[in-house]
């Protein structure tokens, strides 16, 4: 069974309700004056003043460089800034690109406290979470709603995940939807990469819980481009559904090696995988093909008005010359997004200094925070073991169709599976 250490708090954490600490709009928007969920026109006051910095560390280019995770944060950004900023005051983006290397990683985890940041939001690194999280912690920077992978994000008390912050409850989350297929025997190719072989272990303890057979584990490389003997090796074993923690272009590799070895073998993955572009490059290939997020389908405005200023604010990094919104946005991109809500709530009306040490006290206060999702935020909920900050197991099963997301089956709580 999936550890029942992992399981305490959690029930509770993902049923939390309460009022939220900070206050802020109904559409779960940050708490400054302006538009309405809805997009509604308001006279604002422009910001002014000295900026308040918020920094992203990420991939922004390359196997897996996140670009709609950036003009996420980007666009968040610029409509608090919209809106007459935080408490009046403008919010300046700063992004460093860790290129998937962990010394260009560590060299930006010290720009950003070099800039005076007064939060790290929506990183991620496959390769460099250990690295940048010790040099954040140490300089008292908080991260908020980083992407962890294993490595230290779930773990450090400066870090304040966000419902799609770690990949563990996505990635049990696949192997349970694999289960609910009818599916039997698992195939889990995954990246040589100290976070990836992390997930692998929580993939194989949800299999075992869940009574599937892991047949086969392939190591991949981040260069790796042929996947034919990966396939055939998958289907001699009888695998008949795979989870996998790779890049996109190697999603699409491995589906067209599927697709000449005349195997359909359905395939599941975490959210934070696939991007919008990905999904249209997929073609009648990602038809069917399961997408676990941490998110509701962002274009379901009428359960969950807070995606219309999301969307609004997706439309801002459009036209010019960042990477394209898209309101069908992954998981990754959403997260960013409600990462800057979250920091704008810590400041709007706390009566905290605009600084570091300011918005890591706020956080560490922080308590049932309302940001327009079902389950409030409560970051500092004691999660699972070896997963510390892991405060919330609720997943969204999506199914691809038409290279979109589209509802799948009702959420529910992937740490609680076995």
């Amino acid at each position: 069974m999936v550890q029942k250490a992992w399981l305490a708090g959690m029930a509770v954490a993902a049923m939390a309700g309460g009022l939220a600490a900070c206050g802020g709009d109904d559409d779960g928007g940050s708490a400054t004056a302006g538009p309405s969920a809805g997009g509604g026109a308001a006279t604002t006051a422009a910001p002014k003043g000295k900026p308040i910095k918020i920094g992203t560390i990420a991939p922004t280019s390359g196997p897996y460089g996140l670009p709609d995770l950036v003009a996420s944060v980007k666009g968040a950004i610029e409509g608090i800034n919209a809106r007459g900023g935080i408490a009046g005051r403008p919010v300046e983006f700063v992004l460093c690109d860790e290129g998937n290397d962990p010394n260009k990683a560590a060299a930006c985890a010290r720009k950003l406290i070099s800039e005076g940041v007064v939060a790290e939001v929506s990183g991620s690194s496959v390769t460099a979470e250990q690295q940048i999280g010790k040099i954040l912690s140490a300089a008292g920077v908080a991260q908020v709603g980083d992407s962890a992978s294993g490595g230290s994000f779930d773990r450090l008390e400066t870090e304040f995940l966000l419902y799609g912050g770690s990949i563990t409850p996505q990635a049990i989350g696949t192997v349970k939807m694999c289960a609910d297929q009818g599916h039997k025997k698992l195939g889990t190719p995954n990246l040589a990469v100290p976070s990836t072989i992390a997930i692998g272990k929580d993939v194989k303890r949800a299999a075992d819980a869940l009574g599937l057979q892991v047949v086969s584990s392939p190591s991949i490389s981040l260069t790796q481009t042929d996947f034919t003997p990966v396939a055939q090796v998958m289907a001699n074993k009888g695998v008949d559904c795979i989870t996998a923690e790779i890049p996109p272009n190697q999603v699409i590799a491995l589906l067209k090696s599927n697709q000449t070895l005349g195997k359909k073998v359905q395939l599941n993955l975490n959210a934070q995988i696939m991007r919008p572009d990905d999904l249209k490059a997929l073609g009648d290939l990602g038809n069917g093909m399961g997408i676990v997020a941490s998110y509701p389908v962002p274009t379901d405005t009428e359960k969950f008005p807070v995606f219309k200023r999301y969307q609004e604010d997706m439309e801002r990094t459009k036209g010019d010359g960042a990477p394209a919104g898209d309101p069908n946005a992954s998981d990754g991109s959403i997260n960013g997004w409600f990462a800057v809500q979250a920091v704008a709530k810590m400041l709007e009306g706390s009566g905290v200094e605009p600084t570091a040490k300011g918005v890591l006290a706020a956080l560490k206060a922080a308590e049932d925070v309302d940001l327009g999702l079902p389950t409030k935020w409560s970051p500092n909920t004691p999660g699972p073991a070896g997963h510390e900050r892991v405060w919330n197991g609720v997943v969204y099963p999506h199914i691809v169709e038409d290279g979109k997301l589209t509802e799948g089956a009702p959420a529910f709580d992937a740490l609680d599976a076995g």
